[in-house]
């Protein structure tokens, strides 16, 4: 098995030095695929042959530009982007309070399930023989709920789900990655993880996947055992089992993830950059080594390349990407400049962010996901992701935005006739992911606690998937600092005295996921959100 293994990837590695071929291949099949849609005829993709041809007559497009399509099918239509009937919809996180919708078809699942198996290949092939192991033993996909409802008319009326729901769902006997259905369909979280908790430790679990904080939370309640809910559980199923586990928690203080499940190797985290969060990995699982995978809402792009570096490799065959310089796009999105080029992965220079664009199965045609990537190598073409294109922070899949953080404390200080100088929030990874407003008050609130439950409220409010990850745990509680005054004024100061900022500059960001600025303040007051 590890020489078909050895085989398969070298032939993918050896196809990839002609990624650019491979790319103009794909994205001719894909037109010709697409070109008796609605958006095909509209466009004359059946006669395009070429990929000028294709960024003359196809635009830059973002969420706001395909959902006129998106909502003729939901309202019944077909055949609108895609010839393939659909199978079911994806709910992205809803960052801005309104969650998008793609509509899944057969075609793209196939594509999709296909091409995931070079992860874990590439996972053993870059590993060595001994991570064969992996495959002997049980896979946990940590997942979302599988069920958000139904959306559609007609043929068009399917199962809406995020992301990880579905993915859970396509888990079966024969390729098992998820907890069996039952547990799969319980809608409450914390009954859902405690159950999958049960089960999982009576398994030999060797590859656990997911959005890096999701794992992260699963792996903690497991040390602190759900807070004795573990074992009252595991007690009604595998009393032999409950006393091994016992003896664990006595020895250790803890459930020592290495003792329960031994050949846990594989951490395939995809969402959230692992490589933030190595030194907890390590410390959790000290076997456990870090993969990443690059998952979307729209596609499987990309798997890293190998082990020990963030980088990865796109998926040729997943979709068509373009790139575009961040200068022009800005200039072109707010200040009615040119239409920005249009770079291919032939075009692009090391070391240089670009805007990520892709072309898909979904019938997606140069559209921006939102993120932004640095390309690190060009033979091979290698990337890792960079930033979000808005002003957003990502810890737990929230996607939080300057936007939302601006509202909710502009709304703290008017219900609590505060007034403040300047505020930072801060994006804080260890030891547990959470968001800090650090804030130089003129006149305080009285109540800095309760401040920060108002703000968080108005987050929850207008951030869905805010209000998921925490109600799963995975960040924990909002927090304001009551700085003494001047504390950022002084920071800019001393920062400018090691020239480490430029003189003159004023302006600090009102969003960040800098560790560099916490340790630095000297705090009057703390105030913590009492929510959830």
């Amino acid at each position: 098995m590890y020489e078909k293994i050895q085989t398969d990837m070298k032939l993918w590695f050896k196809d990839y030095n002609n990624l650019f071929q491979l790319q103009e291949q794909f994205l001719l099949s894909l037109l010709d695929y697409f070109k008796e849609t609605a958006i095909g005829k509209e466009r004359g993709y059946q006669s395009i042959k070429t990929l000028e041809q294709f960024q003359e007559r196809t635009p830059i497009q973002d969420y706001s530009d395909i959902k006129p399509y998106i909502d003729r099918i939901i309202a019944g239509e077909t055949n609108v982007m895609s010839p393939s009937p659909i199978s079911c919809w994806i709910q992205t996180s809803g960052s801005t309070g309104k969650p998008k919708f793609f509509p899944y078809n057969e075609d793209y699942i196939q594509n999709y399930l296909k091409s995931s198996s070079f992860v874990t290949k590439n996972f053993i092939y870059r590993v060595g023989f001994q991570a064969l192991n992996i495959l002997k033993g049980k896979t946990l996909l940590i997942h979302a709920r599988i069920n958000s409802g139904v959306l559609g008319s007609g043929k068009n009326r399917k199962k809406l789900a995020l992301i990880s729901g579905w993915a859970a769902t396509q888990s079966s006997p024969q390729n098992s990655f998820a907890p069996p259905s039952y547990i799969q369909e319980i809608e409450n979280w914390e009954e859902r993880i405690l159950k999958t908790a049960v089960y999982y430790v009576q398994k030999d679990l060797t590859r656990l996947m997911g959005v890096t904080t999701y794992l992260l939370m699963f792996l903690r309640e497991i040390e602190n055992g759900f807070d004795g809910k573990l074992l009252a559980e595991l007690e009604k199923e595998n009393s032999k089992k409950n006393v091994l586990i016992k003896q664990i928690l006595q020895e250790d203080g803890k459930l020592t993830i290495s003792k329960l499940w031994e050949n846990l190797l594989f951490l395939n985290c995809t969402g959230i950059n692992p490589y933030q969060y190595q030194k907890v990995f390590q410390q959790i699982v000290p076997k456990g080594i870090v993969f990443q995978s690059y998952i979307g809402s729209e596609g499987l792009y990309g798997f890293q390349y190998d082990i020990d570096h963030p980088a990865m490799v796109l998926m040729p065959k997943n979709a068509f990407y373009e790139f575009l310089d961040i200068d022009e796009y800005d200039s072109w999105k707010f200040n009615n400049g040119k239409c920005p080029t249009r770079y291919t992965v032939t075009d692009v220079k090391t070391g240089k962010e670009y805007i990520f664009c892709i072309s898909n199965y979904l019938g997606l045609t140069t559209y921006i996901p939102g993120d932004i990537i640095k390309v690190v190598s060009t033979k091979p073409f290698l990337f890792v992701y960079s930033r979000r294109l808005l002003k957003e922070i990502n810890l737990a899949s929230e996607k939080m935005s300057e936007s939302q953080i601006t509202k909710a404390v502009n709304l703290g200080l008017s219900q609590h006739s505060a007034i403040y100088r300047e505020y930072m929030c801060i994006a804080i990874t260890e030891p547990y992911p959470h968001y800090v407003i650090a804030i130089d008050f003129v006149i305080p609130p009285q109540n800095l606690n309760q401040f920060a439950t108002d703000i968080e409220q108005s987050i929850l409010n207008a951030n869905i998937s805010y209000e998921e990850v925490r109600n799963m745990k995975i960040l924990k509680p909002l927090r304001i600092l009551y700085l003494q005054p001047g504390e950022f004024d002084r920071y800019i100061l001393e920062k400018t005295k090691l020239s480490q900022w430029n003189p003159g500059q004023k302006k600090l960001p009102k969003i960040t996921d800098s560790q560099d600025f916490l340790p630095f303040f000297r705090v009057k007051a703390e105030g913590v959100s009492n929510l959830i």
